[in-house]
């Protein structure tokens, strides 16, 4: 890219891993009464929560959630998935990390997202693959912002980038699945 006469210059590898549909972040949510007390399980109204950092996995990846299938809100362009792709920005992303890092185990606040509905209602993931690179440059930026301020954030730093002549950011490549289940087979994949 020509930016005011300068190339830069950037790549990254398109992820050989397979994207795999057996990871789910969502949790059952636990709800309580007016009185505080927890309400058993109603297999007629579905909750879930989910972390937007999930650890102890053997791989890492990006999930981009959509759970407003349900409502009609998404637009008819949802239905081709290039028109979609540009619009993934729309989506909540939830971060899956291999192993544990304490400066994002131990974070100071949590950002979280839910979805509910009757059982036969759908979520969707896409799932993103990325290179390892660019999971590198994702934990430099997190450990900036998301896990700045928790009792093992790291000392201030640059983020890692990939651009030439000391640009910002990062130019990434991703294998991307989409999938849809059901709030009732999401009960049935394991987080």
């Amino acid at each position: 890219m020509e930016v005011k006469g300068r190339l830069y210059t950037a790549s990254d590898r398109v992820p050989t891993n397979s994207v795999t549909d057996t990871i789910n972040p969502f949790k059952r949510a636990i709800t309580y009464d007016d009185n505080g007390n927890i309400r058993p399980p109603n297999n007629d109204w579905l909750e879930f929560d989910a972390t937007q950092h999930n650890f102890g996995f053997d791989k890492y990846m990006v999930l981009l959630v959509n759970d407003r299938i349900n409502e009609g809100h998404v637009s008819d362009s949802i239905k081709n998935i290039y028109s979609d792709i540009v619009r993934l920005n729309q989506y909540f992303r939830i971060y899956i990390h291999k192993g544990s890092l304490p400066q994002g185990i131990f974070l100071a606040g949590l950002g979280s997202t839910g979805a509910c509905g009757v059982p036969t209602d759908s979520i969707e993931f896409v799932c993103l693959t990325i290179s390892d690179a660019y999971y590198d440059y994702l934990i430099t930026v997190f450990n900036e912002t998301d896990w700045k301020s928790g009792i093992f954030s790291t000392i201030s730093g640059n983020t890692k980038g990939n651009i030439s002549r000391g640009g910002t950011g990062y130019f990434y490549a991703i294998n991307t699945k989409r999938i849809r289940l059901t709030y009732q087979n999401l009960l049935s994949v394991e987080p």
